[in-house]
């Protein structure tokens, strides 16, 4: 019997998840949460000569709600739940249809090949969203919001998506297993080497630079991914082993002229050629859609579909596709997502704040989903034309982005202005969430070996099991259930 398929799995994956983590923890707990509470600020008490450990509240580094405590509380919370949904909406049309678009253009006017454009560029544009998060949380909102969110966005990215391109697939996929291992190696890399930078609390100005310069290592490998390839296929069709050599891909040495691979493998977010923005036709914001569905959701963003198709210059056209004037496009998508990401943290916050949720609850789930729509809507349609490995690759490689670029860029900048001072972790929790996410992308590796690295329903149902547990574990972990690793609000 095919193990991976069997009606056991999914306690087996969930009971490995768990007992993983739980284990770990048990082992770090000391060291960690000792070292992490050395960073905090302490808090005197008036009229009273005990000390205690406390954190600024998120809420104060925001403008002042246009509703009162007890209005939100009455029901006012639910207005504030539709604005961040409707800036959900805002911040997935402007990558969608314009940054990302702009990004394109500039990656093919450099002419870069498609691995380097898939880790840099285009990781940019379907990570955006987090980027502007991370910045947020660390620059203005001096919380672990961002951090929250780069780690919760991870979890979904590897298990939830790929769980629903399983799902939606036409037909069960055969993923080649060079690409799939050669970015969860690197994501593993990058994992390790956020939980070494965030063991202690503090950020410094050279761990932050470490994680920069990581990230140039991955488009070093990126840029060498045929050569690589072609060493390491060789050395394992040499030791045949079993199930790992894809029978469509041909083995062509990189240094023989006019040797080019049949396939190809693509990483991050590279360019779909069924899709290229020289075929493209620009967004038609007055084409009404015929379902009532259509209809109601056309209605609804109409009013920043139309803000943003008069203020936002579209590169697909043809009068802005020529340099410089895609770089308006480029600007303009930046300033747009800056404003909305910091409209939507302010929201989150407020939310969060009226609830008496924990802001890295709410990076974890809310934030962590919301911004990691364009990575589900791009990953479905690509899975669905066939395409499995590229949804995959996006969906890991795009992580890699994520923690090294999203979280090592922001504390670069913040502790820049005062070397001395580093930025400061103020969740204990978020070391253990960062071990359970290197956890998932074991599962992941194990789970596709065991299922002999197909793509089908079933190992989708328990891709998206696995993400369940490990979001709920992270969030326990945040609500102090395990014990006590955040610090209370002053």
């Amino acid at each position: 019997m095919d193990f991976f398929l069997s009606k056991k799995s999914i306690c087996f994956i969930a009971l490995l998840i768990s007992f993983s983590i739980l284990g770990t923890s048990k082992y770090l707990t000391r060291k960690l949460i000792n070292d992490s509470l050395k960073s905090q600020k302490t808090f005197s008490l008036e009229n009273s000569n005990e000390t205690t450990e406390c954190r600024n509240r998120t809420i104060d580094e925001f403008p002042d709600d246009f509703m009162t405590m007890q209005q939100r509380k009455n029901g006012g919370i639910i207005v504030h739940i539709l604005i961040t949904v409707y800036i959900f909406c805002a911040i997935a049309i402007v990558c969608d249809e314009y940054f990302v678009q702009s990004l394109n253009r500039i990656s093919k006017d450099l002419d870069l090949r498609d691995d380097v454009a898939g880790a840099t560029f285009m990781a940019a544009g379907s990570s955006s969203p987090e980027l502007f998060t991370s910045v947020i949380g660390v620059l203005i909102a001096k919380s672990d919001v961002g951090v929250g969110t780069i780690v919760g966005s991870a979890v979904f990215n590897v298990l939830f998506i790929i769980a629903v391109c399983a799902l939606t697939a036409k037909t069960v996929l055969t993923i080649d297993w060079y690409p799939l291992t050669r970015d969860c190696m690197f994501y593993i890399v990058s994992i390790g080497a956020l939980i070494l930078v965030i063991r202690d609390g503090y950020v410094h100005w050279y761990e932050a630079l470490v994680l920069l310069v990581l990230y140039i290592f991955y488009i070093l490998l990126m840029y060498f991914n045929e050569r690589i390839q072609f060493l390491i296929r060789s050395k394992f069709n040499m030791f045949g082993v079993y199930g790992l050599e894809d029978e469509n891909i041909r083995l062509i040495d990189p240094d023989n002229l006019g040797a080019s691979p049949i396939k190809r493998p693509r990483s991050v977010a590279s360019f779909d050629d069924d899709n290229d923005d020289d075929n493209s036709d620009p967004i038609d914001i007055f084409q009404l859609p015929s379902s009532l569905i259509g209809k109601l959701v056309y209605l609804t963003l109409f009013p920043i579909n139309l803000t943003f198709f008069l203020t936002i210059p579209d590169c697909r056209r043809q009068t802005f596709r020529k340099f410089p004037l895609y770089f308006i496009t480029f600007i303009v998508s930046i300033i747009y997502l800056s404003v909305l990401t910091y409209v939507l943290v302010w929201m989150v916050v407020i939310i969060c704040f009226t609830l008496d949720i924990p802001d890295t609850v709410a990076g974890l789930t809310i934030l962590a989903c919301g911004t990691s729509v364009p990575e589900v809507v791009s990953g479905i349609l690509v899975t669905r034309k066939g395409k499995g490995e590229m949804a995959i690759s996006n969906s890991i490689g795009s992580n890699v982005f994520d923690i090294l670029i999203c979280l090592g860029l922001p504390w670069f900048i913040s502790t820049l202005s005062n070397l001395d001072k580093p930025v400061k972790i103020f969740s204990g929790g978020l070391v253990y969430t960062a071990v359970i996410l290197l956890t998932t992308v074991v599962v992941l590796i194990i789970g596709f070996i065991l299922n002999k690295w197909k793509l089908s329903k079933k190992f989708g149902v328990i891709m998206l099991v696995c993400w369940a547990v490990a979001t709920t574990i992270s969030c326990l972990f945040e609500l102090d259930v395990f014990g006590k690793f955040s610090i209370p609000l002053c």
